[in-house]
């Protein structure tokens, strides 16, 4: 009753975010989380790559840029400091590597009604985005990473 006034839009994005709080709750009993924060901390120059990469790679996993830049930025962004990269480099950083790699992942809402429209499958759709999205991504890296 609570989300019937707000539209089931916005239901939708909360249950994003609640299922990507789950998700890294599950990474973090894993170690995944520990793991990759040490190897961050570690090597400080693959901070950059971890905030860009990281995020993408999650967004096509999972379908949803928002819940991986969430996921991301709950759990490494406050590091950042210590990992030699300024909070709000990193947390822009990841959350616009997770845009990227929602707009390159089969499983996002907009690739299945894109390919729904034209007929094809949302592998066809993620080809014809795939070039321009690592493009996107690397020039991300390099205007808040390396500039």
């Amino acid at each position: 009753k609570f989300f019937d006034g707000m539209g089931g839009a916005y239901a939708n994005i909360l249950g994003i975010i609640i299922t990507a709080t789950v998700f890294v709750s599950g990474l973090k009993a894993l170690g995944a989380v520990d793991a990759f924060i040490q190897i961050l901390i570690n090597n400080p120059s693959l901070a950059g790559i971890g905030a860009t990469v990281g995020p993408f790679l999650l967004a096509i996993v999972v379908g949803s840029g928002d819940a991986a830049a969430f996921a991301f930025n709950e759990v490494v962004t406050p590091h950042a400091e210590s990992l030699g990269m300024s909070i709000e480099n990193m947390g822009s950083l990841a959350a616009l590597s997770g845009a990227i790699g929602r707009t390159m992942s089969p499983l996002a809402g907009a690739a299945i009604v894109c390919a729904g429209f034209a007929k094809v499958s949302t592998i066809d759709v993620v080809k014809r985005t795939s070039l321009g999205m690592i493009l996107a991504l690397i020039t991300a890296y390099v205007v808040l990473v390396v500039m």
